[in-house]
């Protein structure tokens, strides 16, 4: 196993982390570098393609450096209500990233063993519609529909709960942890 600067563990058979990639991806980068700061390339956690990303983007600034533009990458920007704001992170018996899900503000997504779900998983201890999350106001709520082993969140048996920043959720034998986008939002 490989360990990113970040402190995730990926398979020694990729060359970059995939949660540092999908999280540089999505992030919010201002096209103006502030002076002296590094941003970008702080942002890139000392990944090839990110900081190649990184510098793409910097050199890419039309701008006046007094003037900041926000450029929203993987998705339309005149789209306020409809944003990533996080991601379920499927993790193997090893916590290891195996599959990553969207999640998108004012959305609800449903989860289960059944195929007609938005994340359908391949687990015999996972209901057919095992929970539902709800996505909204950039809160993630997840209700259990009554599945036959219950929705545990960090260790504790819920119907519904709100779910913070690397919060472990548990279907079953499937373990999903909870990484938002952006701890603190704000789409103006």
């Amino acid at each position: 196993m490989k360990e990113c600067p970040q402190g995730h563990l990926y398979p020694e058979t990729l060359d970059h982390c995939p949660v540092c990639e999908k999280g540089l991806e999505f992030q919010t980068v201002f096209e103006s570098k502030p002076e002296g700061t590094g941003a970008l390339e702080k942002a890139a956690g000392g990944h090839k393609a990110a900081n190649q990303l990184a510098e793409k983007l910097a050199n890419k600034s039309s701008l006046n450096r007094n003037q900041e533009k926000t450029v929203f990458l993987g998705g339309d920007a005149a789209t306020k209500e409809h944003f990533v704001i996080g991601w379920l992170i499927e993790l193997n018996n090893l916590e290891i990233p195996i599959n990553s899900y969207q999640l998108i503000n004012d959305e609800t997504i449903t989860v289960g063993r059944g195929q007609d779900n938005h994340i359908a998983l391949k687990n015999k201890t996972v209901s057919r519609k095992h929970c539902h999350i709800e996505v909204k106001n950039r809160k993630i709520i997840i209700h259990d529909n009554n599945s036959a082993n219950g929705t545990i969140v960090d260790g504790n048996l819920i119907k519904n709960q709100q779910l913070n920043e690397n919060n472990l959720v548990t279907l079953g034998e499937v373990n999903l942890k909870i990484k938002y986008l952006v701890p603190d939002i704000s789409c103006q």
